[in-house]
């Protein structure tokens, strides 16, 4: 999970520690990780205040494959500790630059964990050490909000980032969402009202329309700021419950910056809608989405007509045996199941692909995900359970008498995919000493199948399905002499 930015937060750390500062650009991208980070842990259980209201928006946009008590996230704790770590080493050597936007003012929403609370000292230290102009330059009120508001420069700031508001004509007020951003005020002109990700989308969307196609590392780029976004939304919500619940007008004005953030993404989706529909095909797929709960405005009409463009990608792969995985990019998990093997989630188009597997070098075969998960329980973890997807049926399921007739000759598939629905994959050599037992069509062998007594037990349950499986051994053996048979008379008419 997230070890593509892992390894690149590591190599910045690195460039910080040597070099004394990291880009403008840089520093944005570790702040948007983070933040994005932050969500993902709240919702897999890191912190249990989220507000009734807000934690079926928190639950549609974040989604992660473990609970944070299990540990699985402390390799990314341990990147940023180590990121800030470096950060406080540089500021109490009298540093400033770009390192330090990526401390979040107010500080980090809290995660109640060991590992988190070492990053909140140490955050807390970098504050402490900041020259007094950086650790007053977070909120600025009155003659001197209005001499600053002129020096702002929206294309250098990530949206979220500025927040301004007046009070009748002579109070102003701007806080700001991080330290650091003193070394961006400017004299200068930039041109637009954009802010720096929106912008980076309207780039990468011109590109394509060019008929360009973009790099992996920028269709990531453009997957972070979509969580990003997503992040300030949920945030939004759980603000406008809390700190800004009897404020309108903050209400108002953080929107409006979320909705401008929407409205960048809406371009580069119906940029990619339009690639797609004239046929074109690149790496601007890796920045779809397949998570339908997504909330992300006015840009998921165009992600839902690009997907039913486009073949449908599996969403889930569960292999049965542990699999060499690459970086799996930011929406898309891999670890090991109950089996032993490795399971990845993909909630972004080519997921699965990017993560090193190529599920086109499989045979697949359509099944019941329910079914299959039936068998899975009572044959390969001998836990029997009555369940609704087999009290439908008179006699066992064929697939159900297919698998389970393999499994006892040794063969077991290679995993489960699932996209739209569910399909049991094997190796390519694998199937081809099966092939005859998934050619016997379902309805010879349920026809002469026994039915089940009841479904309710094992004992009630057991003799259907071994007759079933008997039927499947019968019917198998005599395709196969048939079709061994069916050899022995084409090499009799090579002979001739």
């Amino acid at each position: 999970m997230f070890e593509k930015e892992i390894r690149k937060l590591k190599l910045l750390t690195e460039k910080l520690d040597a070099q004394g500062d990291v880009s403008e650009d840089e520093a944005d991208r570790i702040y948007m990780f983070r933040t994005v980070f932050l969500m993902t842990c709240i919702t897999c259980g890191a912190r249990m205040s989220i507000p009734t209201a807000v934690r079926n928006v928190l639950d549609a946009n974040f989604i992660g494959p473990y609970k944070y008590a299990s540990g699985f996230y402390d390799s990314i704790t341990k990147a940023f500790l180590d990121w800030y770590d470096a950060v406080d080493r540089h500021v109490r050597s009298g540093g400033t630059g770009n390192c330090i936007s990526t401390v979040s003012y107010p500080p980090d929403i809290r995660i109640d964990s060991p590992a988190e609370e070492n990053i909140r000292k140490t955050i807390y230290d970098i504050v402490s050490n900041l020259p007094e102009r950086h650790r007053k330059f977070t909120v600025i009120e009155d003659e001197e909000a209005v001499d600053i508001l002129s020096l702002i420069r929206t294309g250098r700031m990530l949206s979220g980032d500025v927040y301004y508001r007046q009070y009748g004509e002579t109070m102003h007020q701007i806080i700001l969402s991080r330290y650091g951003l003193l070394n961006r005020l400017s004299d200068a002109n930039y041109p637009g009202e954009n802010t720096k990700d929106v912008n980076s989308l309207l780039s990468v969307a011109e590109k394509v329309e060019n008929g360009q196609d973009i790099t992996e590392d920028e269709a990531d780029d453009v997957y972070l700021v979509l969580k990003f976004a997503q992040a300030l939304y949920v945030n939004q919500k759980i603000d406008s419950l809390n700190y800004d619940k009897n404020d309108k007008e903050r209400q108002r004005i953080k929107k409006k910056q979320i909705d401008a953030l929407m409205g960048g993404l809406a371009v580069w989706y119906r940029t990619v809608y339009e690639a797609v529909g004239s046929g074109r095909t690149g790496n601007f797929l890796y920045t779809l989405p397949t998570n339908d709960r997504y909330n992300i405005g006015r840009a998921k009409t165009y992600i839902e007509r690009t997907l039913k463009m486009l073949p449908p990608d599996y969403t889930v792969l569960l292999f049965t045996k542990k699999a060499d995985v690459k970086e799996t990019p930011v929406d898309c998990y891999a670890f090991e199941n109950i089996s032993g093997g490795t399971t990845i989630r993909s909630y972004r188009y080519g997921g699965a692909r990017r993560s090193g597997f190529d599920p086109g070098k499989y045979i697949t075969i359509p099944v019941s995900g329910k079914l299959l998960n039936w068998w899975e329980k009572v044959f390969l973890r001998n836990s029997y359970h009555s369940d609704d997807c087999v009290s439908e049926y008179e006699k066992c399921p064929a697939i159900v008498a297919k698998l389970e007739y393999l499994r006892r000759q040794g063969v077991l598939p290679a995993g489960t995919f699932i996209s739209q629905d569910c399909f049991v994959a094997f190796d390519g050599k694998e199937y081809e000493k099966c092939r005859y037992v998934f050619e016997i069509p379902d309805g010879e062998i349920e026809k002469l199948s026994p039915r089940v007594r009841s479904w309710d037990n094992r004992e009630d349950a057991m003799p259907a399905i071994e007759g079933a499986v008997g039927v499947v051994k019968m019917l198998s053996s005599m395709r196969r002499d048939r079709d061994g048979y069916l050899e022995d008379d084409d090499w009799l008419e090579i002979e001739r």
